[in-house]
């Protein structure tokens, strides 16, 4: 996801772009908030604010909105944005920025925190240059990037980054070099003084998933996002439900086909927790199971009450133990752990499987076999 710079010049499709870091006074602010604060606030309300603190905006001058998003996200800055500082900005920041501030200060006045009206005064009308065209930056010694794009700010971009091998004398180690890259800090210039800079949201990072409806309309985007949920590690199958939730009416077969390998990954690590449950004889192959795929839990349903429970967890092996509050538990010798609840869900009594949480089969909390006996 992409934010404009500039509230009052160009931003046309599909125009190429090169990268650099992001410096200056306000460097850092803008690299916590694309980072931090697109999984809390949507991107509409996160533009105007990227525009008021480039306007040179002071946070009395702020809409109620952006001062919010500033007190939850980098309340630490909130003093040093407490009086507009504009000529700091424009002499220190290196990418070009608004020579008219009181234009988007009277807008703002004007239109309040409204996006759609706000976002009309911008030029986003195609460029005769085509995101084909785009030269690779170099980010580091070794290691080069460029933006591709067809569409403006608020638009999904694709961030392509080459790896070239070291040279010269490479210590031996143990697994593969990893390269710290961070998206967030980047900026995309526009080498055009009429075109304004751009800086970038990962549609997934550390904050989990963002929840934009435009990847809907891009097949390409969807289908690497979800590829990529798969491959982070650890798996974390919220992140993974929330793009099913959001790409459910998507028809694309490529999107389609990476849900698929992430159903078979979940069938998969489930298969794997109930084994103890089938060995001891709790469950089989005729059991029917009263949950679906696109579940963390994988639910059975069993007759027999209270009584059933008992016999079933005596059946288990393992350590056993007992809470201070009743719960009743066994210890495999790999961690898992099998848990007794007689009362407290009201889907009746239940027999519970866990994983360990250093079990490397289950990389993400949550997974869960349960039997019930209502």
């Amino acid at each position: 996801m992409t934010y404009c710079m500039n509230s009052v010049k160009r931003s046309p499709k599909g125009h190429s772009y090169t990268l650099s870091q992001m410096k200056g006074n306000l460097a850092l602010i803008l690299k916590k908030l694309n980072l931090k604060a697109p999984a809390k606030f949507s991107t509409s309300d996160l533009q105007i604010l990227h525009w008021s603190l480039l306007s040179g905006l002071s946070f009395d001058e702020m809409t109620e909105e952006s001062q919010k998003i500033i007190n939850q996200i980098i309340p630490e800055h909130k003093n040093e944005l407490s009086k507009s500082f504009s000529s700091s900005i424009m002499s220190e920041f290196d990418v070009p920025f608004i020579d008219e501030v009181n234009i988007f200060k009277n807008r703002l006045q004007k239109i309040g925190n409204n996006y759609e009206e706000l976002r009309k005064f911008i030029d986003r009308s195609s460029t005769s240059k085509t995101s084909t065209e785009t030269p690779w930056s170099k980010m580091s010694d070794n290691i080069y990037a460029r933006f591709i794009t067809e569409g403006s700010f608020g638009d999904i971009g694709f961030i392509q980054v080459k790896v070239l091998p070291e040279t010269g004398r490479i210590i031996n180690s143990l697994g593969p070099t990893k390269y710290r890259f961070e998206i967030t800090s980047l900026v995309a210039n526009p080498n055009n003084s009429d075109i304004q800079p751009l800086s970038f949201t990962p549609l997934i990072g550390m904050t989990g998933v963002i929840g934009t409806n435009q990847i809907t309309t891009d097949p390409r985007a969807a289908a690497l996002l979800v590829a990529l949920s798969l491959a982070i590690r650890p798996l974390q199958w919220d992140d993974f439900l929330s793009l099913d939730n959001l790409l459910k009416n998507v028809r694309d077969l490529n999107v389609q086909n990476e849900f698929e390998k992430g159903w078979k990954v979940l069938q998969e690590e489930h298969n794997d927790l109930e084994k103890p449950l089938k060995e001891a004889g709790v469950i089989s192959g005729k059991d029917k199971k009263y949950s679906n795929k696109k579940d963390k839990i994988r639910e059975y349903r069993k007759p027999g009450g209270v009584n059933q429970l008992d016999k079933d967890f005596e059946k288990m092996p393992g350590k056993q133990s007992r809470a201070q509050d009743g719960t009743e538990t066994k210890e495999l010798s790999d961690g898992t752990m099998i848990i007794k609840r007689p009362t407290g869900s009201k889907n009746g009594p239940t027999l519970e499987i866990q994983p360990s949480k250093s079990d490397p089969r289950y990389p993400s909390n949550g997974i869960r076999i349960k039997v019930r006996y209502p």
